[in-house]
């Protein structure tokens, strides 16, 4: 059976039209991989999702170069990512550290107030147990000038017969 031309031709057209189709399952699985960032670049997931086999794959050079480009974009995005949430982690022990250090300026100020307005009770109490020490020995001078005065106005009545009452009244 010899082989003519038109079926060399439908041949070879098959075959380029297995191959396009190919291609455009292979340039769609790796789309599926740019905007998936949960699938990873592998040769074994682009072979997967263009439904052929990694040799294929191998046969055919460019989906391997824009395989690596896209790996090299994952890598790169995967590190700023990483130098992005680093930062992130920085900034937020800064600020929990300057927290901190604001909370414990604050506490020294609230206790160095709390320890003033104690001195200043002390005094206080001080102060207002010595006026009532105070207050009492007066009252206890009162009461017994009264017991002299009394005593001096019985001698003064019944020695002399003077009412002091009259004469201290009289004024």
């Amino acid at each position: 059976m010899a082989i003519t031309k038109t079926a060399v031709e439908a041949l070879a057209e098959s075959q380029n039209r297995r191959r396009e189709e190919l291609d455009a399952r292979i340039r769609g699985a790796l789309t599926t991989l740019r905007e998936d960032t949960t699938i990873k670049p592998t040769q074994a997931n682009l072979a997967e999702l263009a439904g052929c086999h990694s040799v294929t794959l191998r046969d055919r050079e460019w989906p391997l170069k824009e395989l690596k480009v896209l790996k090299g974009k994952v890598a790169r995005e995967r590190k700023l990512d990483k130098i992005e949430k680093e930062e992130v982690a920085r900034n937020n022990r800064q600020a929990i550290s300057k927290l901190n250090n604001d909370l414990a300026d604050e506490v020294l100020l609230w206790f160095d107030k709390a320890m003033e307005y104690k001195r200043q009770c002390d005094v206080i109490e001080r102060e207002r147990n010595r006026y009532r020490e105070s207050s009492m020995l007066n009252s206890n001078k009162a009461v017994e000038y009264k017991s002299n005065l009394e005593t001096a106005k019985q001698y003064m009545k019944s020695i002399h017969g003077i009412d002091l009452d009259v004469i201290i009244n009289s004024d």
